[in-house]
C-alpha cells in the first residue's frame, strides 16, 4: 500500500472475530494510535495508570448500550496483544480526559443537486497531523447485519462511513453547548449508527444512547433522504432537508436552543467562513454537481488559512488554528461507494472502494 493512500483491512465473523482480525492485521498501529492518545491525556498530575483505570467506570455503559461492541473490544485486544484498558481506550480517545475532538466541515447534497440524480454525502476531517499517519480504511462483514465500510484509525471501531443498507453519517466536533457529563464518548455510537438500515432507525438509537460531549452528524438513508442532527448530552435537534436540496455544516451549532451567541463565542472563529464558503461552491454548481465537483469544493482554499482545504499553520492569531485536513471523503451511498483521500485533497488522490 502506498504511504500516499490509506491501509484498506477486511474483517469478517463475529463481534470478537472481527476484533481479532483487526488487532492481528496491524499491532504495530494500533499500539503507535494508543501512545498518541496517552501522549495527550497524560500530564504530571494524570498518569498512564490513572488515564488506563479511568476506562473502567464506561465498561458497564459498554456492556449496557453496545455489548457486541465490548466483545469486538475484546478480540481486538486478543489480536494486537494490548491490555483491554487499552482497548477500551482507543474507544474512548480524548473524551476520557474530556478533550474536544477537531474540527471538520460536512455536507449532504440531494439527487436533485447532482448530475447522477443520487445523494452525495461526506466531509474534510481536520484534525492534527500526526493522526494522518494512522488512518485506515476498514471493511466488516458481519455475522448479521449489515456491511459496514469506515474511514478510521488503527484499533477504533467507529467513525466516519456508511453501511450497504445506504445509510452513511459524517461528523464535525460543535463550540460551546451543554457542559460535559459522564457518559459515552461518540464513537461506540458512530459504530452502532452504521449498524442500523434507515435514518429512522439512527435516530431512535439517539433517544438512549448517552453522550457526554456535543456533536454534529450529516445522516442519509439508502433512499436518497437525508437530515443533520446535532447531539448533545440533554438531548438532540434535527435539521431536515430544506427547500435548499442540501445541507453544509462545519463547527457551530444552526439548531435552537444552542444556535447563540454565548455557543458562537466558543466556537472556532473559521467555522463560520467555512460554512458560508462550503453553502456557496454547492449553489454555484447545484442540479449538475458531479464527483469532480465536490473535490474540488473540498479543495478549495478560500479565506486561506481558514479555509475548507486547511493546510498546518501556526501563525499567531490565526483563525484556523493548527490542525490540518487528513481526509477528504465523499460517500455515495445508494451506489455502495466510498471516495477516500489521505491528507489535503487539494494534492491527493482518491481511492474508491465498494461497501
Amino acid at each position: 500500500m502506498s504511504s500516499n493512500s490509506y491501509p484498506y483491512l477486511e474483517v469478517s465473523g463475529t463481534p470478537y472475530e472481527m476484533g481479532r482480525q483487526h488487532g492481528e492485521a496491524i499491532p504495530d498501529l494500533i499500539r503507535r494510535f494508543i501512545g498518541m492518545i496517552l501522549a495527550s491525556v497524560t500530564s504530571p498530575e494524570r498518569s498512564i495508570d490513572h488515564v488506563l483505570k479511568r476506562t473502567h467506570k464506561v465498561i458497564p455503559l459498554l456492556e449496557e448500550h453496545c455489548p457486541n461492541l465490548l466483545d469486538e473490544i475484546r478480540g481486538l485486544a486478543a489480536g494486537a496483544k494490548i491490555s483491554f484498558e487499552e482497548a477500551v481506550l482507543l474507544q474512548l480517545r480524548g473524551e476520557v480526559a474530556n478533550v474536544p475532538d477537531g474540527e471538520c466541515t460536512t455536507y449532504a447534497i440531494s439527487g436533485a443537486g447532482t448530475a447522477s440524480g443520487q445523494l452525495l454525502i461526506g466531509q474534510n476531517s481536520d484534525m492534527g497531523e500526526e493522526q494522518e499517519e494512522v488512518g485506515i480504511v476498514l471493511r466488516l462483514t458481519p455475522k448479521s447485519g449489515p456491511r459496514i465500510l469506515m474511514w478510521t484509525f488503527a484499533g477504533h471501531l467507529g467513525y466516519h462511513g456508511m453501511n450497504s443498507e445506504g445509510v452513511a453519517h459524517f461528523a464535525n466536533a460543535l463550540g460551546g453547548g451543554p457542559k460535559w457529563r459522564f457518559g459515552l464518548s461518540h464513537y461506540p455510537l458512530k459504530r452502532m449508527m452504521l449498524q442500523q438500515r434507515t435514518v429512522i432507525d439512527v435516530l431512535a438509537l439517539l433517544d438512549g444512547y448517552p453522550v457526554a460531549s456535543s456533536g454534529n452528524y450529516v445522516l442519509s438513508g439508502g433512499c436518497g433522504n437525508y437530515c443533520n442532527v446535532e447531539v448533545t448530552p440533554e438531548g438532540y435537534a434535527t435539521i431536515g432537508p430544506g427547500e435548499d436540496g442540501f445541507i453544509a455544516h462545519s463547527n457551530h451549532f444552526l439548531c435552537k436552543p444552542w444556535a447563540c451567541n454565548e455557543n458562537y463565542e466558543r466556537s472556532t472563529k473559521d467555522s463560520f467562513t467555512r460554512l458560508d464558503r462550503m453553502r456557496l461552491l454547492i449553489q454555484s454548481r447545484f442540479g449538475k454537481i458531479e464527483i469532480g465537483d465536490v473535490k474540488k469544493f473540498l479543495s478549495d482554499h478560500d479565506n486561506e488559512p481558514a479555509s475548507i482545504c486547511r493546510h498546518t499553520h501556526e501563525h499567531e492569531g490565526s483563525e484556523g488554528g493548527s490542525g490540518k485536513t487528513v481526509c477528504a471523503l465523499i460517500a455515495e451511498p445508494e451506489a455502495g461507494k466510498l471516495h477516500v483521500c489521505k491528507g489535503n485533497p487539494c494534492k491527493g488522490r482518491f481511492q474508491s472502494f465498494e461497501v
